[in-house]
């Protein structure tokens, strides 16, 4: 009896597991991603999201050290746009840019120069 219960159990945990995975990648298809960057790492970068015709390009980043950020969004891997900035929260948007695949990258400082001293709790970069 105790092994039944135990297996429902344990079959209920795995369905519900697969329910959280399903939902991450519906939200990453649905043109969703973000990352953080952290003191004593140099750089990191969001997967890609996909832009369809007649969507918009969103970035955000939250800057709270006093450290130069650059970050930079590429289109198909290639760079297509880069900021700079010192504590701050920025945001751009990107009206109806070319259908693509779009990811964001941040620097702590710049990509010639990096430094390990920044922090920025969370990048992100959506299509919608």
């Amino acid at each position: 009896m105790f092994k039944k219960i135990f297996m429902g159990f344990l079959i209920l945990a795995l369905s519900l597991l697969s329910v959280d995975t399903a939902l991450i990648i519906k939200i990453q298809a649905a043109g969703y991603s973000s990352n953080s960057l952290i003191s004593g790492e140099t750089t990191k970068s969001t997967s890609r999201v996909s832009v369809k015709s007649g969507e918009h390009l969103k970035i955000y980043l939250n800057n709270n050290s006093s450290q130069l950020v650059t970050w930079r969004v590429f289109k198909n891997g290639v760079e297509y746009a880069t900021f700079y900035g010192t504590k701050n929260t920025y945001t751009h948007t990107f009206y109806s840019p070319v259908p693509a695949e779009y990811s964001l990258r941040a620097y702590c400082n710049e990509p010639g120069n990096l430094k390990k001293n920044c922090s920025v709790p969370t990048f992100w970069i959506e299509a919608k």
